[in-house]
């Protein structure tokens, strides 16, 4: 108390407000950042998420194979070599988690890829991989 004594108790008030808010503006820039941090971890699980599905190679193909133009299941299935069970799995897979979306014409049901991001995945890769 030493320290204080020449101060009267009016600015004694006044330092312990200067003290309180100089202790409690850390905790509200941790609080900000935290904050920040969990919509990072948020974005980042999301990518992964969206990483897993293009981790499959057939998954991969069939989507390379949409990057292009819309195609039906049959064609899909001609062209990425794969029974047309395992693709309707695949397809109504990347359908629910909204990557694929499907239009029935006549007879033919056709998917095209409705995510953009995916769509920009898929274009960086295919300029990386796919140089010809």
């Amino acid at each position: 108390m030493q320290k204080f004594e020449h101060y009267t108790p009016k600015s004694i008030k006044s330092f312990d407000i200067i003290l309180y808010f100089y202790n409690i503006i850390p905790y509200y820039v941790f609080i900000i950042y935290m904050k920040s941090l969990s919509k990072l971890e948020i974005q980042a699980e999301q990518v992964a998420d969206t990483l897993k599905l293009l981790a499959h190679p057939k998954r991969l193909l069939i989507l390379c194979k949409l990057s292009l133009w819309p195609k039906t299941v049959w064609d899909l299935e001609k062209e990425c070599f794969i029974s047309q069970s395992q693709l309707s799995q695949f397809l109504a897979k990347m359908k629910d988690e909204k990557i694929v979306t499907s239009e029935k014409k006549w007879l033919y049901v056709t998917y095209q890829i409705s995510n953009s991001q995916v769509q920009s995945i898929l274009d960086s890769l295919a300029s990386i991989y796919c140089k010809s």
